[in-house]
């Protein structure tokens, strides 16, 4: 690690959720497996998101149901401190939303990445509400119960510890 990477590392474990807001955000790398009554589940996406915290960090699960959550760069992690988790299941990329959404996800500015992959949710919700997408279009989903997909009903929360790799597993049930 460079003279650039250390420092910027330091400020990351330092600045946490309550600094100003031209500060980062301290982030700690976080992965894990979810699973829907024993089994892994598939293109889903986790969400960790704290209040009052301008970043979100995200990731997709693969098909064994892993995933590694991103805030700033591939993999970095989510904020450090009490995170509330959303997942929910989307359909593989596959159509022009879903690229979309891929670029939301890369956008390097973390206000300004939790604002589009916000507006592409809207979007993509006011298609599915008009038919706009078919189920011959998209892969098979692992269903899980829409009450996972809010912070607010799931109920799930995960703590972000500073300086280790956190391992987030979610045993999901009906």
């Amino acid at each position: 690690m460079n003279y650039r990477g250390i420092v910027w590392g330091t400020v990351l474990i330092v600045a946490g959720c309550s600094g100003g807001a031209s500060a980062p955000v301290a982030v700690a790398p976080v992965s894990g497996i979810v699973r829907y009554n024993g089994v892994p589940v598939r293109d889903a996406y986790v969400k960790f998101s704290q209040e009052g915290c301008p970043v979100i960090a995200g990731g997709f699960t693969d098909d064994r149901g892993r995933f590694e959550l991103t805030t700033y760069q591939s993999g970095d992690g989510a904020p450090v401190g009490t995170n509330a988790v959303s997942i929910a299941v989307m359909s593989a990329p596959v159509d022009e939303q879903d690229d979309a959404m891929a670029a939301a996800e890369a956008i390097s500015d973390p206000a300004e990445r939790k604002k589009e992959i916000s507006e592409v949710g809207r979007r993509k919700k006011s298609t599915r509400a008009e038919g706009g997408e078919s189920a011959k279009t998209a892969r098979p989903r692992n269903p899980i119960p829409k009450k996972y997909a809010s912070e607010e009903t799931s109920k799930l929360e995960f703590v972000v510890d500073a300086g280790i790799e956190n391992e987030a597993n979610f045993d999901l049930k009906d």
